[in-house]
């Protein structure tokens, strides 16, 4: 086989200026062609990768060649912030001046607001989760307090978090925004969201007002505040008065006279009542979480009264009186109680009075007076709570005596009797000194 060689000095072949135009416009159209295939936009269940920050914030990435231009802007949109967070405030504690605000979110975010200092917090356009942060790119500013709203600043630093901001925007560094958010001030809490010793407090039952504790003399009681009777679940009674403070001890509500008592401990308070019930309010140990709730006045306290029959009532001394009630004979002094259990009233010492509320019906023997020239017997009549009372006023009998027509016949038969008999005994005398003398 023969092969074609050259001649030893024989330049090689040169490209015609034609075939290299012709090369140079090839590559320029497949660079074209690589650039459109690039910024043709997603399928329509595509997620884009890139940080979603906010509907005025777009992800910017860096073109890879200087043939190509920098990506169509993808809008993405974060969580609603006015329907994840909420500001909450918080009524100061007994033993504290000042209430707090607080930030939450719906997933339990939790960071007290102070006016004037930033929230830092990382954002999350796939859930409502927020994070606070010691320092991060995107913070809250509270700027402004209202009685419904608090008006805060939103920062985001966009050079940190890799994005730009649409043309029109003052930087392009950072964008920033007014962000109004509701305030809702001691909102009420369902049992099942309480701590378990606060909501074994709020299933408590409302008796009623003490009707005998709330009207003693000012000279018995000083404190002018009514007493009320509430049943906890244990069925343990407890009186309270609006102002008093309860402390947790572990494992059972104590009440205290002092705020000096409650620091550092979860306490309650009765706030005020009303002829519809009580209202009460709790706090953790630290004050960021509050728990009001309303114990509604119940059937337990409304008790109908007993009608009792009283009579054969006899005056034994000037302060002790016996009767008979429902037929059961008792000796009460003035002043003392007697209480009506299984259907059979008794006398009751003072110091068991408290520990027999709400077991059954009181009578109180309230004094014994002289008026008209007759004895009353004066008293109340409770229901077992004290919420309903009923006077009770019956006149003392004298001692049974007959008319006075009929002593004079009295009078004059003993006298009429007295002069026979002693002319009868005078005959009797005569005729036994007769005898006798007739017989010596």
């Amino acid at each position: 086989m023969a092969f074609l060689q050259l001649p030893p000095n024989t330049n090689p072949p040169r490209f015609s200026p034609a075939a290299l135009c012709l090369l140079v416009f090839f590559c320029l159209g497949l660079a074209i062609l690589l650039n459109e295939l690039k910024n043709i936009p997603p399928s329509p269940g595509f997620s884009p990768a890139y940080p979603a920050i906010s509907e005025n914030i777009v992800a910017k990435t860096a073109p890879s060649s200087l043939f190509e231009k920098a990506p169509s802007p993808f809008v993405c949109k974060i969580p609603d912030l006015k329907n994840a967070l909420s500001v909450e405030y918080v009524s100061p504690r007994p033993d504290r001046t000042q209430g707090l605000f607080f930030l939450r979110s719906t997933k339990g975010f939790q960071q007290e607001v102070v006016m004037g200092q930033k929230i830092y917090f990382q954002l999350n356009s796939f859930s409502d989760d927020f994070e606070r942060l010691s320092a991060g790119s995107c913070y809250l500013l509270p700027e402004k307090l209202g009685d419904v709203s608090m008006e805060f600043l939103l920062h985001i630093d966009t050079e940190k978090i890799g994005a730009y901001v649409k043309e029109g925007q003052a930087s392009s560094s950072f964008y920033e925004t007014k962000l109004v958010l509701p305030l809702f001030r001691d909102p009420p809490i369902s049992s099942p969201n309480m701590p378990e010793h606060f909501a074994f407090f709020s299933k408590a039952k409302s008796a009623g007002k003490d009707l005998y504790l709330s009207s003693k003399p000012a000279a018995k009681n000083r404190d002018k505040r009514p007493y009320y009777w509430i049943v906890l679940p244990d069925q343990t009674r407890r009186k309270v008065q609006v102002n008093d403070l309860f402390i947790w001890s572990s494992t059972e509500w104590k009440k205290v006279g002092a705020v000096e008592k409650i620091l550092d401990k979860p306490v309650l308070k009765v706030l005020k009542a009303d002829t519809k019930g009580l209202f009460f309010q709790g706090w953790d140990a630290c004050g960021s979480k509050t728990y009001p709730f309303f114990l509604a006045s119940s059937p337990v306290g409304k008790e109908a009264l007993p009608t009792p029959l009283i009579k054969h009532i006899q005056r034994k001394t000037p302060n002790k009186v016996k009767m008979e009630i429902d037929q059961i004979p008792l000796l009460l002094a003035v002043g003392s109680w007697a209480v009506k259990i299984d259907g059979v009233w008794k006398a009751l010492p003072k110091r068991e009075l408290e520990s027999h509320i709400g077991k059954g019906p009181f009578f109180y023997l309230k004094q014994v007076k002289k008026k008209a020239r007759k004895k009353w017997l004066s008293g109340k009549l409770y229901n077992a709570f004290r919420t309903e009372e009923m006077d009770v006023y019956i006149e003392i009998p004298n001692k049974q005596s007959p008319p006075s027509h009929m002593k004079r016949s009295y009078r004059e038969s003993g006298r009429e009797s007295g002069r026979v008999r002693g002319k009868a005994e005078k005959k009797s005398s005569r005729g036994s000194s007769f005898s006798k003398r007739r017989f010596q």
